[in-house]
């Protein structure tokens, strides 16, 4: 004979209320007070029940849930990674990386406005050497022209 251990419980509970329906059948005709405490261990028993019952037979006590919950935080455990140099498809950052990679980008962001702004004063510049470069080409030939008509 295989250990069950739902049929097990199942069959105490069962004898349980069955124990209880008795003592109750006895006290109603002797102590109000008692039945009503009769009548309300059956209702807990019976909400026990009803916790505990489950269509999953993988997961039909409470032990193999707490089973499944830590397989499951342990397999959590190993997809999530906590540096920025793991690879794969089947793994997750942890916030914690999630605030690095963001300070990164802030940083990247601030280097590029900065280098933005570097290359517009050089713009700026070319254009101001630009005009000092047509204004002495404009004195040379002026000093050309004065030179070939003298």
């Amino acid at each position: 004979m295989s250990y069950n251990p739902t049929t097990i419980n199942q069959a105490i509970l069962d004898s349980l209320v069955s124990s209880f329906t008795q003592v109750k059948t006895y006290l109603d005709t002797k102590d109000g007070d008692l039945s009503t405490l009769i009548v309300q261990l059956q209702s807990d028993i019976q909400g026990l029940q009803t916790l505990t019952s489950s269509d999953d037979v993988n997961l039909d006590t409470v032990q193999e849930i707490v089973d499944a919950i830590k397989t499951v935080e342990t397999s959590i455990a190993t997809i999530l990674v906590n540096d920025l140099t793991t690879g794969g498809v089947t793994k997750a950052l942890t916030s914690e990386q999630g605030k690095i990679l963001k300070g990164l980008i802030d940083s990247t962001n601030l280097n590029l406005t900065s280098i933005t702004n570097r290359v517009a004063a050089l713009e700026s510049g070319q254009e101001g050497l630009k005009t000092s470069i047509a204004g002495a080409e404009s004195q040379i030939k002026s000093l050309f022209s004065v030179v070939e008509n003298s």
